[in-house]
């Protein structure tokens, strides 16, 4: 009689071959989750600093302009500047608009400004989308 030989089959079972699939699938989830969460990181983090960068670039703008001032020309409302009671900056929707035209920044949540009490500088407080804060100090210089 012929013997036939099962140990020497080659090849998976059904039961193999779904067993390495799901374990693959797993992985393959794993790795794509992971992936996912660090390019939502790299985007928030991004966004960020951006707005950081706008936000510290347009108080220096504001101080440039602000410092050659006299004291005594300017005067704060809520939510502007003025100069000679003409708006300087001033808080429009989201954006500091400055001489009514170029825009300052945007996406900001609150814009505020305080003159010292002898009137020899201002603070100003800008507050971004992310509700980090932004305060400078100005000192006139102008007479």
């Amino acid at each position: 009689m012929l013997e036939i030989d099962l140990v020497e089959e080659e090849g998976m079972t059904l039961v193999e071959l779904l067993a390495s699939l799901t374990l693959l699938s797993v992985v393959i989830l794993l790795v794509g989750s992971i992936h996912i969460f660090g390019q939502k990181q790299y985007v928030k983090q991004a966004s960020e600093a951006s707005q950081a960068n706008e936000l510290s670039a347009g108080l220096s703008s504001m101080s440039r302009e602000l410092r050659g001032l006299s004291a005594d020309k300017v005067a704060i409302e809520e939510g502007a500047i003025y100069v000679d009671g003409t708006i300087l900056f001033e808080l429009v929707g989201n954006q500091i608009i400055s001489k009514g035209t170029a825009i300052i920044a945007e996406n900001i949540e609150r814009f505020g400004c305080e003159k010292s009490e002898d009137g020899s500088s201002i603070e100003l407080t800008l507050m971004g989308e992310n509700l980090e804060e932004y305060v400078t100090m100005i000192y006139f210089r102008g007479e």
